[in-house]
C-alpha cells in the first residue's frame, strides 16, 4: 500500500500573490490565524503572511468568532491545534485543484 503523506503549502510567492489579487480569501486565512490565536493563547503555527494593516483587512474580535462558532455548535476552547493545520491544508488543496 503507498500512503500519501504529501502536504500542500503556499509559498511566500504564492501568499502575496493571493493576498493581491484575492483579497477575501487572503482574509479568511488571515481570520483562520486569529481564530487559531484566540484558541490557543499562542500565534498560528502557519501564518497567512496577510498584513493585518492592509485597507481591506477586518481583524476577526474574539466576539465574532464566538458567534460564528456558537453558530456552528463548535466551543472554540475544544478546537485542537492539529484542526487549523488540516483546515489549511484542505483550503490549499482545494486552491491547488481549481488553479490546475
Amino acid at each position: 500500500q503507498i500512503r500519501d503523506e504529501t502536504q500542500v503549502a503556499l509559498t511566500a510567492a504564492e501568499r502575496a500573490d493571493l493576498q493581491s489579487r484575492h483579497p477575501i480569501l487572503a482574509q479568511v486565512l488571515a481570520d483562520m490565524d486569529r481564530l487559531e490565536t484566540f484558541a490557543s493563547g499562542t500565534p498560528p503555527t502557519s501564518p497567512s503572511s496577510v498584513d493585518p494593516s492592509a485597507p481591506s483587512a477586518t481583524p476577526l474580535t474574539l466576539a465574532e468568532a464566538q458567534a460564528l462558532l456558537a453558530a456552528a455548535k463548535m466551543d472554540l476552547t475544544q478546537l485542537p491545534p492539529g484542526w487549523f493545520a488540516r483546515l489549511r491544508q484542505t483550503l490549499f488543496q482545494a486552491l491547488r485543484e481549481v488553479a490546475s
